[in-house]
């Protein structure tokens, strides 16, 4: 789903553009293009999603990166060729994702969930898409007959196994007045 998801938008330029438009005014505020070699605003934008719908470190994150075809097809980086194409380190991706702060997250959030409503229109049509969506849940309470027996029951069974042990390696008539038979 998440990748349909990042193809609908990349291919979209109503979608391609509001998303674009964010992490350019968020991440590029300021700074001057460089010829460094480091991340797109696509690349950023892809393994920060995977990340969050995967719940994965960054260390699997850079895995993924790296060695997953899939995402590194849709991140534009897989090699035409039997070339390994471009590596991701550790840290290259740490320092990137990491600029994306809470209220960006929140920001591409909505546009996603704004896409989402598109894609799979409500069956009733309302006007505002910025509506949240009511949602109906059911609980029940399931009855058990669990019963766990006493916690003195449990400690006296241990304290007289272990006193019919130790009674084997020791004077019987001493351990004997403690034992119930």
């Amino acid at each position: 789903a998440l990748a349909a998801a990042l193809q609908y938008i990349y291919v979209n330029p109503q979608w391609n553009t509001r998303v674009f438009g964010l992490l350019s005014a968020h991440l590029m505020n300021g700074k001057q293009p460089t010829r460094r070699t480091g991340m797109s605003l696509w690349e950023i934008f892809v393994l920060a999603q995977v990340r969050l719908c995967m719940n994965s470190s960054y260390d699997e994150l850079q895995h993924i990166a790296n060695h997953d075809t899939l995402i590194r097809g849709i991140m534009g980086v897989l090699p035409s060729d039997l070339s390994r194409g471009k590596e991701y380190s550790y840290q290259n991706i740490y320092d990137h994702i990491a600029l994306l702060d809470e209220g960006l997250l929140q920001e591409l959030d909505e546009v996603m969930v704004a896409m989402g409503h598109e894609v799979f229109p409500k069956k009733e049509k309302t006007a505002d898409v910025g509506v949240a969506l009511p949602c109906k849940t059911d609980s029940f309470v399931v009855k058990t007959a669990t019963h766990f027996p006493p916690i003195t029951t449990c400690c006296g069974t241990v304290h007289i196994s272990a006193l019919i042990y130790v009674s084997r390696f020791t004077d019987d008539r001493f351990f004997n007045s403690f034992i119930i038979k």
